[in-house]
């Protein structure tokens, strides 16, 4: 018998195909390193970002204090200012108050106000009763008018009548209106 050496061809391999191979095994690797590298940086930039939010919300929270701080301080001093204003008299409202319930023959002399209790005084002058007692009238009936006290009652040589007036007022006339 005879053996015969068949000779088997050697295949060769195409190096082309080797070449994707390869390129292809290369590629995969990258692409498992590049995951667990993107994976960690992730990790990384999740950490960062909750410090920094942490971070703003701790200065944000000193700022709202101080803002609150501020803001209740700038309250209190709103509140104690209206108190002050709302408690203001407006005296000067005295005047007009007056000049409403002036009778057209009587002519004050002399005024003086205290506007801790309302006490209004006046000295006054007139040429008839008649006008005095019409003076009177008119005062009385006004709401705002708490008390009157005529005194100094007196005759002048030229027929005039000269008279003093004690009135107490009520607060409400100084107020704002």
């Amino acid at each position: 018998m005879a053996f015969e050496v068949i000779s088997k061809k050697e295949t060769k391999r195409k190096s082309w195909l080797d070449l994707v191979f390869y390129f292809c095994l290369i590629l995969l690797i990258i692409s498992v390193l590049s995951y667990f590298v993107l994976e960690y940086s992730l990790k990384q930039a999740e950490e960062e970002l909750k410090d920094l939010n942490n971070r703003i919300s701790e200065q944000q929270n000193e700022e709202n204090k101080k803002l609150k701080e501020k803001l209740f301080f700038n309250q209190k001093k709103i509140d104690e200012f209206s108190i002050i204003l709302n408690e203001h008299k407006l005296t000067s409202q005295v005047f007009s108050f007056i000049e409403n319930l002036t009778h057209p023959e009587v002519v004050f002399l002399d005024f003086s106000f205290s506007s801790n209790n309302s006490i209004l005084s006046l000295s006054a002058r007139t040429s008839n009763f008649k006008a005095l007692g019409e003076q009177l009238l008119i005062l009385q009936g006004q709401e705002n008018i708490e008390n009157i006290e005529l005194s100094n009652i007196s005759l002048m040589e030229e027929g005039n009548i000269d008279f003093s007036l004690g009135i107490s007022l009520n607060p409400k006339v100084f107020t704002k209106k």
